[in-house]
């Protein structure tokens, strides 16, 4: 089943094996080859997605093989600037575009532990990208970091209470 990602690429979708498979990107409404060598990458998928999107295609309009899970109006590969917002409205979701999407994907897999270096892989783009325009900090993800070093230097401290760290 095709797909249409964030990065403005065409994927597969292998609900078996559970993997997305990018290899095509989309300018300008066509098909064409990828930016760069990165750029076309399989992705494993959490079989929760592959089952969500199992059930979404069972509901779209365009089912083909070939057709697109989130295709445009037509079922090609529309303005991928509207897709994002297409589906939103449909799902009743807040508008949100593919950067959204990539952002918020690639901050919980940083809280999540999952280094830059593999983000980077999954995203089709660098470690540093990923870091560097990808990868935002919550806030409240500050006090729970802080909590968490704070909680292991005080038990450092219970542990000999006559000595200064």
């Amino acid at each position: 089943m095709g797909v249409l990602d964030g990065a403005g690429s065409s994927s597969s979708c292998d609900p078996d094996a559970g993997t997305l498979d990018v290899s095509e990107a989309i300018y300008d409404r066509g098909l064409g080859d990828p930016k760069t060598a990165d750029s076309r990458r399989k992705i494993p998928l959490p079989s929760e997605l592959v089952q969500l999107l199992i059930v979404w295609r069972s509901k779209a309009r365009y089912k083909g093989p070939e057709d697109f899970i989130l295709a445009g109006r037509k079922g090609i590969a529309g303005d991928q600037a509207c897709i994002p917002r297409d589906h939103c409205v449909f799902l009743e979701l807040l508008l949100a575009t593919w950067m959204t999407f990539r952002r918020t994907w690639a901050t919980r897999a940083d809280e999540g532990g999952v280094s830059a270096k593999m983000r980077g892989a999954m995203m089709g783009n660098s470690a540093e990208i990923n870091e560097r325009i990808y990868t935002k900090v919550i806030p409240d993800s500050l006090r729970v970091a802080s909590q968490r070093v704070g909680s292991q230097l005080y038990a450092d401290c219970t542990q000999s209470p006559n000595r200064l760290n």
